[in-house]
């Protein structure tokens, strides 16, 4: 059977290290994209264990009358857990360096291609699952990023999407992929923001959108 994956980025989180919930912006932006996803009829929610993950799929969850059920492979590549396990600047040179070399594995986290691998898992259990409607997965933007380098390769991405390997995707960003019966796939949109006005957009969206 054919699946329909609606991959959502979770909305703006406060600016804190560790696990934070969303920032007021942030609630806002799941509010949009929540009232997006009601006319979608989504069958399945799945969420990234993170606060900012959870949140958001809460707040869809409760638009679309669906509990979300939390799925470990959905977390993202690495969070910074805050100075006092690991310094910012080295936190975020390791997360830099598993942008260029998806082998390397970051002292806190997997590397892009194990993310990438963990995210297929899911990808395929929610289009086994989903049923008659769209599975909605809410996960993060390195995650995500990872398995579309996977499912179209760098050249391809960075045609559709300049600045999604380096950047990642803005919050609440949708991401649409049909998997076929025989488990092929399809990307058919990249980091769609139509359910947000301007003012409540946040993270990098190419010059052209």
């Amino acid at each position: 059977m054919s699946a329909d994956i609606l991959i959502v980025q979770h909305a703006e989180k406060t600016a804190a290290p560790g696990d934070p919930g969303l920032s007021e912006r942030g609630r806002r932006q799941a509010a949009a994209v929540a009232e997006r996803l009601v006319d979608a009829r989504p069958s399945l929610l799945l969420s990234s264990p993170l606060a900012r993950a959870l949140q958001t799929a809460e707040a869809i969850g409760a638009a679309v009358g669906l509990t979300p059920t939390v799925v470990d492979e959905l977390c993202e590549r690495s969070s910074w857990p805050g100075p006092e396990a690991m310094p910012e600047e080295d936190f975020l040179r390791d997360w830099r360096r598993t942008c260029r070399e998806r082998a390397f594995r970051p002292r806190i986290g997997d590397s892009s291609h194990a993310t990438a691998a963990r995210m297929a898992r899911a990808l395929r259990g929610a289009a086994r699952k989903a049923r008659h409607g769209p599975a909605v997965l809410v996960c993060h933007g390195g995650a995500t990023v990872d398995l579309l380098r996977d499912l179209v390769g760098d050249r391809q991405l960075e045609h559709r999407y300049p600045g999604a390997v380096e950047h990642g995707l803005p919050g609440t960003a949708v991401t649409h992929v049909a998997v076929g019966a025989t488990g092929e796939t399809q990307v058919v949109t990249i980091g769609d923001l139509g359910h947000l006005p301007d003012d409540l957009v946040t993270g990098h969206v190419p010059a052209w959108t």
